[in-house]
């Protein structure tokens, strides 16, 4: 089954078409099936996924791009086809959809339907077929769209320039695909797998490569005819045995002796599985603990919200990433004179224990007086209170009053 998987990836490559060697050929949509061949990957995969899934996608208008601070968009016609993408699916398949392509081959795409005006109104799952520079600046993709089949059976499909697809790529881009994370990681260590699937599934079976049948010589006296002959006889007869559930019987003067010991893949089997998580987390880097795999040593932190902020930070990259492609492909040349952008805020990930949010909060609003009672009760997930759009006397500084604000200092008096 591994070496199927491994078998199936490569052949996924993006290849020149014998048709018209100026296209490219993409790869196919994953499957369950073949990635189920290696559990580390697959978990990494849909964590990945899933972490950029859950985050809400919003337009903002920053007026400056070095500062962090912006004023959300949340009527704006692309703040809600991100809500709500696409007529087929709902919005978390969508994008975990959309995610899982990206983390698996390295690449994504979904086509953008506008309406005469040009502007966006659903993004429709799409799978890469071919791509070419049809211009020195333009991209052409053919992908198969979602959605029902012609009357042969074969999905429809489209041309569309780079205006019109999201295409999101991972490292390595070259301008028309990137190379799959999963392929560095996964090749050696599948094809060391299958070998020790194989070998392992021969011992259960009972007789194999390291098994064989001794004679004994002062029993048995056979010439080669005669040896070749009881061979023939014995294989038939064991097999027989082994599919009914039998126990086969050898004749007296017979008995099994192992040809050599232990293989270095039946010794290093447990060590090779550890080795494929880690180098998989590494690859996706992603913490291995994430992925349930744990060693020696290992020392976590006892605050939630530190370990989430050093895995947002992880995600950083991926998130940028997405936010620039939607931003270049949503929105007008009027929205981006505007300031405005798509952001994925990564809050979500970040928040730590009941606890240590109730900590954050009072010392914003009781200690350091920056935010306002309703404003960290919102952070908190509760109702506003009448009294509580107000800032709060830090406490042990100065009484921030009109009378005193701008008042000469006592001293100086």
């Amino acid at each position: 089954m591994a070496f199927e998987f491994v078998r199936r990836l490569f052949q996924r490559l993006p290849q020149p078409d014998p048709d018209d060697p100026g296209f490219y050929r993409h790869s196919a949509a994953p499957t369950a099936t073949a990635l189920a061949a290696i559990p580390a990957a697959y978990a990494a995969i849909g964590l990945l996924a899933s972490s950029l899934a859950q985050l809400p996608r919003t337009v903002v208008r920053q007026d400056d791009p070095l500062d962090d601070y912006w004023t959300p968009e949340p009527t704006h016609p692309v703040s809600v086809l991100l809500r709500y993408p696409s007529r087929l699916v709902d919005p978390w398949l969508f994008w975990e959809w959309l995610f899982r392509g990206l983390f698996t081959h390295g690449n994504a795409y979904a086509w953008i339907r506008r309406d005469g005006a040009g502007r966006p109104l659903e993004l429709v799952p799409a799978t890469c077929v071919h791509s070419q520079w049809a211009t020195t600046r333009r991209v052409a993709y053919d992908l198969e769209l979602w959605g029902v089949a012609d009357a042969g059976g074969a999905p429809p499909g489209i041309r569309a320039w780079a205006s019109d697809v999201i295409a999101l790529h991972g490292p390595g881009f070259e301008g028309l695909s990137s190379p799959s994370p999963i392929q560095y990681a996964a090749r050696r260590t599948l094809e060391a797998m299958a070998e020790a699937t194989t070998h392992q599934q021969a011992l259960l079976q009972g007789v194999n490569i390291r098994t064989a049948i001794k004679a004994d010589p002062s029993l048995v006296r056979l010439n080669k005819e005669q040896l070749d002959a009881y061979r023939e006889s014995l294989k038939k007869t064991y097999e027989g045995a082994r599919k009914a559930g039998q126990v086969p019987v050898l004749p007296p003067g017979f008995d099994l002796a192992t040809a050599g010991g232990l293989s270095a893949t039946d010794l290093q089997l447990i060590e090779l599985l550890k080795w494929s998580v880690e180098d998989i987390a590494r690859v996706y880097d992603v913490p291995p603990r994430r992925l349930g795999h744990y060693h020696a040593g290992v020392r976590f932190s006892t605050s939630i919200e530190a370990d989430s902020v050093e895995f947002e930070r992880r995600l950083t990259s991926h998130i940028r990433r997405v936010e620039a492609q939607l931003s270049a492909t949503l929105l007008s040349r009027d929205d981006a004179e505007r300031g405005l952008v798509v952001c994925i805020p990564s809050d979500r990930i970040r928040a730590g224990s009941w606890s240590e949010r109730v900590a954050a909060v009072d010392q914003a609003v009781a200690k350091a007086g920056v935010i306002t009672i309703n404003e960290g009760r919102r952070h908190l997930r509760l109702p506003p209170r009448p009294d509580g759009d107000r800032l709060l006397q830090p406490k042990g500084a100065p009484a921030q009053t009109q009378e005193t604000v701008g008042a000469p200092d006592d001293d100086a008096a």
